[in-house]
């Protein structure tokens, strides 16, 4: 268990800190500013946004069995593929359902 080796736990809980301030800036200080410059009005910023909260909430439960039946190595590869697909794809082909995918 986790809770048996804190400084582990102590990693996992600073690295999800850090996640989860990284989306927040760029979810409500970033993607606002930068959407004027890239085209897209406020309903693509709150678009983008709601997609990502809704996703956020929906998904826990999901993605917790799922993990727990193949695995949080396999997860966390799957998630950094999928990550990777939709980065690429925002590069190749850049808009906002791209962002929103990535949301």
């Amino acid at each position: 268990m986790l809770w048996t080796r804190p400084l582990v736990m102590l990693r996992l809980l600073a690295l999800l800190l850090l996640s989860e301030l990284v989306r927040t800036g760029l979810l409500v200080s970033v993607l606002p500013q930068a959407a004027r410059g890239l085209g897209w009005g406020a309903a693509a910023v709150g678009l983008i946004v709601g997609a990502h909260y809704l996703a956020d909430g929906l998904a826990k439960g999901p993605v917790g069995w799922l993990s727990e039946r193949l695995g949080l190595g396999r997860m966390l590869a799957l998630g950094a593929a999928l990550g990777l697909g939709v980065v690429l794809g925002a590069r190749l082909a850049p808009g906002p359902g791209w962002v929103v995918l990535a949301a």
